[in-house]
């Protein structure tokens, strides 16, 4: 399996195009749509995924940290940005933390799956208030700070 990091779940035609060409390359049998807004190519010969990775990363994909002790795909309202009732758009904010995160990875032992999620209204659509982390729009420009989640079987602090 292959995870695709989809920081803030935005996926685009070049990113679309590219899992397209891949299923019909190499002959992919099953794709998940995940809750945590990334992408996973399932039932993979080990032999493509280098390959694959490589080709991802060529279509600005990210699949470094995928799995394992590493943070999880950055959440965030999947309507940020054009939402009727939303306090503001949150999608900068998750873009920008998914990137931060993506570069710790090999630099600093974080917990196990952190999980971090925006979100734009009070609705919280993406359940930033038990993430391990999670931010929530206010309307004064800034973020309730919500810490709750599961640090995995043994957390250290």
């Amino acid at each position: 399996m292959l995870r695709l990091r989809m920081p803030a779940g935005k996926v685009d035609i070049k990113h679309l195009k590219f899992i397209l060409d891949s299923i019909e390359k190499y002959n992919i049998e099953k794709i998940h749509f995940t809750t945590n807004q990334s992408i996973q190519l399932h039932k993979l010969n080990p032999d493509i995924i280098p390959q694959l990775m490589l080709e991802a990363f060529d279509a600005g994909i990210v699949t470094i940290g995928g799995g394992g002790d590493h943070p999880r795909n950055v959440l965030c309202s999947p309507l940020s940005g054009v939402e009727k009732d939303e306090i503001f758009d949150v999608f900068p904010y998750a873009r920008a933390v998914s990137e931060f995160l993506v570069n710790l990875i090999g630099q600093v032992k974080l917990p196990r799956k952190l999980k971090v999620g925006f979100s734009n209204s009070p609705k919280n659509i993406v359940h930033a208030t038990y993430r391990d982390k999670g931010f929530i729009a206010k309307p004064n420009g800034k973020f309730d700070l919500y810490t709750a989640g599961g640090l995995g079987v043994n957390p250290e602090f």
